[in-house]
């Protein structure tokens, strides 16, 4: 998603991709903020409470973070098909041996390869394919959400003299569901609902 956790920065530093992350100016995130449980006061985790190696991640505006990975992955080597729609696997479910798909001018071809990974999130482009997707029906729910400006910085809402809460996620649980509020940017925040797919589906 857009909120990172510490543990990515690991991740990125084995791949190459840190320093370029690290300078990219995206906002620093020391923790998280919850409206949670019985008292509706507000209440802060910093990451270095709980991992003291790990202080920060970062908030990412995702195009920008994508593209960044997506360039990095390219300068090492990697070969980049931008345009290309994945259409399904090759092989069978015990012996997936590439993909085939469509490039930009609608020309299909196969790429075969030793590994494969699907990368299609919730789409499941090769779950769908072979019927192999389950599902875990405690976390089967749906997000609305959208992008922002305006507002107030976390600081102010939670009465914090702490700089570094600016750059917190702000979890609130409302009835059936929750909200995040992610602090992007200074002139861009990402609010979204997490709710039971029962709910939506009553919305007119």
């Amino acid at each position: 998603g857009e909120s990172l956790i510490p543990g990515v920065l690991p991740a990125l530093a084995a791949s190459g991709a840190l320093d370029a992350v690290e300078s990219a100016g995206f906002t620093r995130k020391y923790g998280a903020t919850y409206v949670w449980g019985r008292s509706r006061k507000p209440w802060t985790v910093k990451f270095n409470e709980v991992y003291p190696d790990q202080a920060f991640s970062y908030q990412v505006d995702r195009a920008k973070f994508d593209k960044l990975l997506l360039d990095h992955a390219s300068s090492e080597g990697v070969a980049v098909c931008e345009g290309t729609t994945a259409l399904g696997p090759l092989g069978t479910s015990d012996n997936v041996q590439g993909a085939c798909v469509r490039d930009a001018d609608g020309h299909e071809r196969e790429i075969e390869s030793e590994l494969t990974i699907d990368a299609t999130g919730q789409d499941a482009l090769f779950g769908r394919h072979f019927r192999t997707r389950e599902f875990n029906e405690s976390l089967r729910h749906v997000a609305l959400y959208g992008y922002w400006s305006g507002g107030h910085d976390l600081p102010d809402i939670i009465g914090s003299d702490d700089p570094e809460d600016a750059g917190n996620i702000i979890i609130v649980t409302v009835a059936g569901g929750w909200i995040w509020h992610i602090p992007i940017a200074h002139d861009m925040r990402s609010v979204g609902l997490v709710t039971d797919p029962a709910a939506i589906a009553e919305l007119n």
